[in-house]
Order: C-alpha cells, then sequence, then structure tokens
C-alpha cells in the first residue's frame, strides 16, 4: 500500500468508479477490470470483484487487513459521457497524475450530479427521431411529426423517471403515444406516412447498446451480466412492440372498420 493510503479509502474509490460505471452502461469487465488496475496501483495481496448489471461485490486485501463491499445498482441509464469520465479518472489515478482524494471527491460530484435538464435532450432526441424517418424514406412532414413524436417521449420519460419501473413504463407509454401522435397527425393533416414516423421516431428507444453490451458480455463469459442485459433488452423491445400495437389496433378498429 502507498504511505498514507489506507484500504477503506481505496474500497471506497472502486465502489463510486464500479458503481458510476455500471449505472451509466458500461460493459461488466469494464467495470471489473477498473478495480483490478487500481488495486494493482495501491499494491493491493489481493482484488476480488465481480460486476452484474444490478451490483458490485468487492473483496480488497492488503497484508492482514481486509474488506469487503457491496455497491447496489439500483437505476440505470445511458451515459457515456460519465463511463468515459469515471475511465479517465481512474487512468489519471494509475500514471500518478492525481491523488486519490481529489479522484474520490470528483467522483462523488459527478454521481450526484443531475442528469442534464432543460429543452436539449428532447430537442435533440426529437431531431433525431426527424432524421431517423428521413432516413427511413419519408417527406417533410414525416420529419416534423417525427420530431415532435420523438420528443415528447422525453418529457414523458422526465415524468416517470422516479417510478421503480420507469424504464418499462416509459417504453410502453412512449411507444404508445408515438403511434397516437403518428396516425392523429397524418389523419389532421393529410400528408405523412404513420408507419415511417413511428419507426424513426422508435428508434432513440431501441436498447441497442443494452443489447450490444449482452452479446459482449456472453461472449467474454460473465454469462450471468449477458443474460440479464439480454432479457431488460428484451423487455423494452416488447414494451415497444406493445405500445405500438395496442394504439394501431385500436385505431383499425375505431376508423378501419374492425380487423
Amino acid at each position: 500500500m502507498e504511505s498514507g493510503v489506507t484500504l477503506e479509502q481505496v474500497c471506497e474509490l472502486c465502489k463510486l468508479c464500479a458503481g458510476i460505471m455500471l449505472a451509466n452502461g458500461a460493459e461488466t469487465y469494464r467495470a471489473e477490470e477498473t478495480v483490478n488496475k487500481l488495486g494493482e496501483h495501491y499494491g493491493l495481496d489481493e482484488v476480488e470483484v465481480l460486476a452484474i448489471p444490478t451490483g458490485v461485490f468487492l473483496t480488497l486485501r492488503a497484508g492482514t487487513e481486509q474488506r469487503n463491499a457491496l455497491r447496489r445498482i439500483t437505476r440505470r441509464t445511458i451515459d457515456l459521457e460519465k463511463v468515459d469520465q469515471a475511465n479517465t479518472i481512474s487512468r489519471a489515478l494509475v500514471e500518478g497524475r492525481m491523488e486519490l482524494s481529489d479522484a474520490t471527491a470528483q467522483l462523488k460530484r459527478m454521481e450526484c450530479a443531475a442528469a442534464p435538464g432543460g429543452w436539449q435532450v428532447p430537442v435533440l432526441v426529437g431531431l433525431s427521431g426527424g432524421f431517423f424517418a428521413l432516413m427511413f424514406g419519408g417527406g417533410w412532414m414525416d420529419f416534423l411529426l417525427g420530431v415532435v413524436a420523438a420528443g415528447v417521449t422525453q418529457v414523458l420519460a422526465r415524468v416517470f423517471a422516479k417510478e421503480p419501473f420507469s424504464t418499462f413504463v416509459t417504453s410502453l407509454a412512449g411507444s404508445a403515444l408515438i403511434a397516437v401522435i403518428a396516425q392523429g397527425g397524418c389523419r389532421l393533416t393529410g400528408q405523412g406516412t404513420p408507419g415511417t414516423i413511428i419507426i424513426g421516431a422508435i428508434m432513440p428507444l431501441l436498447p441497442g447498446l443494452a443489447m450490444t453490451n449482452a452479446i459482449r458480455d456472453t461472449m467474454r463469459g460473465d454469462l450471468v451480466s449477458g443474460v440479464a442485459r439480454a432479457a431488460e433488452a428484451l423487455l423494452v423491445a416488447v414494451a415497444l412492440a406493445v405500445g405500438v400495437g395496442v394504439v394501431l389496433v385500436a385505431d383499425r378498429l375505431v376508423w378501419g372498420g374492425g380487423l
């Protein structure tokens, strides 16, 4: 162990770093490698870490002193900027460009930082939905309705952000709202293609990164993490499909004379 550094401090640092990475969309092996490198840097005799999407388990030993720790991950999102920041801090520590106390303070501030507010996220996600609609062959009305539909889903996501099933509820309600806006907008204006709008606006909600991480974890032998991430991605995909399907069926029953 480095002089002036306690095992308790190293344990707190590892918990913070791994927890932030897991909570913001990093692969489980990346969180484990970060802890192992930090333990090696501080000269620990034993470093055992198990990371899964819902938590990280640590056992650190230096001489006769040992610390066991558990960090529970209750809310997960996709924020690759925080993953990169945590990774940058860990590298700065290993390279000797940062003190442990400074790194711990930065990680705590990062963990407590609120999600981006204001209009930026709805506008940017809305634009991505509109451009996806264009990419799938839509016209200018498809673009405009795609922007509105995708942007509104982000407002809806903030409403349900504190709910225990926020991801599932947002996916289900958001996809249904997208279908309502697409169908209603096209019917009111007499222009646009509902299917193109729905596909474009729903793209930002698809769990692409979660499925990618599930495949990567499985290929690296992290079967528990891989299966858990795949199940979560599948649940979100089913919620998106059900939300759109219910609205389309209801629309056809009301306006199309039945199935």
